[in-house]
């Protein structure tokens, strides 16, 4: 039995699922993408370490930690994280106090670089993040900072800005940072207790081995801490940066949904006016002997050709805009260089449209089967004002939620990549 629907009097519903389906692909790659990034800047915070020691919650590391672990067997080297909080005295601008964190002086390599002035090499200076600089702060300037919201303010002088990379901090690179030397970190009453300790493999040991090895060592000095593989870490702290995008990561998986509801709206909209228009055509073919089965599946072989044709095209189209917000910067703090596209996000994009696509033809496929073959002697079809009416109220709800849609997708690209939320610990 042939299709009951052409290609050129479907393209309505053509063009739905392939900006469906463009939509969808869009949000799973810049999504895949952002995990991605994400979990490249966890693993870069690791340097190449295969053991990390952290704080138990709510303590501290001792000093004599670093000490204790690169005597442990197996260890071939530690590397101490030093970080501190700090709260910025903004009394005389915006009126409050904001928390920020205090790192050594970085040198400029590998993603971290000097954006303007100088390192800072002495007490009373200070380096801070771009993310700080963008509140009023110049090179030059002189900051307030407490201990804590209600101690007395101590002032140090910024001499220059420097953008982090995830190789200095365990943190996302978007958080306010300042960076001091070890004099200045003693003048603000800092701790010079390590955050974090990362610790090395030698030749043919085990990361299991040298976790038991390290634990043990811990223990034997009686110092109280975590011991974790670098693996385990990653993945907590991608975690937690994840967290901290929360509200553009619900945004664009918002958005997938939202694009199938408007898809399928629009699809069953077309469908069943353009059944209705060949009612006639629908009862000369049952006078001949097609059977309900025959003409429900004739719309539904046309339904599923409009599904597979406009998902892949929709796919492309959802690649290449994609690549294009990720190249442009649309979406704050995403790189292009972290760009995911997955043959299976591709894959179930195609699939999901083509679903959506056969799950919105179902109504106007039993419509259709109902038709009697009286009509093609009589002529008389459905009341077009009927149609008419009903075609405005699918067509308005269909507006409703492309409006919606369309907000989300904006909101999702210009939200702030980073948000102040609850850390899960241990970062």
């Amino acid at each position: 039995m042939p299709a009951m629907l052409d290609l050129r009097r479907t393209l309505a519903a053509l063009v739905a699922v392939a900006m469906s389906a463009a939509l969808i692909v869009f949000s799973f790659i810049i999504s895949d993408t952002a995990t991605t990034q994400m979990t490249a800047a966890a693993r870069a915070s690791l340097g190449d370490a295969d053991v990390v020691v952290l704080p138990e919650r709510g303590e501290e590391l001792s000093e004599d930690a670093a000490g204790a672990v690169s005597a442990a067997s197996g260890v071939a080297g530690v590397r101490s994280y030093t970080e501190g909080t700090i709260w910025i005295d903004r009394m005389g601008s915006s009126g409050g106090t904001e928390f920020t964190y205090v790192l050594d002086v970085p040198s400029p390599s590998g993603s971290t670089r000097l954006v303007e002035g100088r390192l800072p090499d002495k007490e009373g200076e200070i380096a801070v993040s771009p993310s700080v600089a963008e509140q009023d702060v110049a090179v030059g300037s002189a900051m307030a900072l407490k201990e804590d919201p209600v101690a007395a303010p101590t002032t140090a002088t910024v001499v220059g800005v420097i953008a982090p990379g995830p190789e200095i901090t365990r943190w996302n690179t978007g958080e306010q940072y300042i960076f001091a030397t070890a004099d200045e970190r003693a003048a603000l009453g800092l701790s010079t207790a390590p955050a974090a300790l990362y610790a090395n493999a030698t030749a043919g040991t085990s990361t299991q081995d040298l976790m038991d090895s390290v634990s043990q060592t811990l223990n034997a000095n009686g110092l109280n801490a975590g011991v974790y593989t670098a693996s385990d870490i990653v993945m907590m702290r991608a975690s937690n940066m994840g967290d901290m995008n929360s509200t553009t990561q619900m945004l664009l998986q918002l958005l997938g949904p939202v694009c199938a509801v408007v898809a399928g709206i629009v699809i069953a909209t077309t469908f069943s006016t353009l059944l209705a228009r060949q009612a006639r055509q629908t009862g000369l073919l049952r006078c001949i002997g097609a059977g309900r089965t025959q003409v429900m599946g004739s719309v539904l072989r046309s339904a599923l050709a409009t599904g597979l044709a406009g998902s892949a095209v929709g796919a492309l189209l959802g690649v290449v805009l994609a690549a294009l917000v990720a190249r442009s910067g649309l979406v704050e703090g995403l790189e292009a260089r972290y760009l995911t596209v997955n043959r299976q996000t591709v894959v179930l994009a195609v699939v999901l449209s083509t679903v959506v696509t056969l799950v919105a033809v179902l109504r106007p496929a039993r419509q259709a089967t109902r038709v009697s073959p009286l009509i093609a002697l009589t002529g008389q079809v459905a009341d077009e004002r009927s149609l008419s009416r009903r075609r405005m109220r699918t067509a308005a709800a269909g507006v409703v939620v492309a409006l919606i849609g369309l907000g989300i997708t904006w909101l999702s690209m210009w939200a702030q990549a980073g948000f102040e939320s609850d850390c899960v610990w241990p970062r």
